[in-house]
């Protein structure tokens, strides 16, 4: 029985699916940004109110509103949210106020 040699190659056709899934990512990344920019000017948006700003910011940050009136945070949330820091004071006690009702 004679042997034959197959050349063992990979055909290069250049189907552009490299580029577009290039193309694709770029595009995602694309609308993450738009996403993440209008949270951004939701968090800070005069229309909205204090605990919708807030709620945002939380999400942004991936942190919870600290329950003390005096932790770090109160202002910056109060500067990147442009809300006073009353007002994220006053969203701190209407969340402990619901939290002491809810029976436990």
């Amino acid at each position: 029985m004679a042997w034959t040699r197959r050349m063992n190659y990979v055909a290069h056709a250049d189907t552009g699916f490299a580029e577009e899934h290039r193309k694709a990512l770029q595009q995602a990344e694309l609308e993450r940004e738009a996403v993440r920019q209008r949270d951004l000017e939701a968090q800070a948006s005069p229309n909205n109110d204090p605990q919708l700003r807030i709620t945002t910011w939380e999400r942004l940050h991936a942190l919870s509103l600290p329950r003390s009136p005096e932790h770090a945070l109160v202002r910056l949330i109060a500067r990147q949210t442009g809300l006073t820091v009353r007002e994220v004071r006053d969203e701190q006690g209407r969340r402990a106020g619901s939290m002491s009702a809810v029976p436990g």
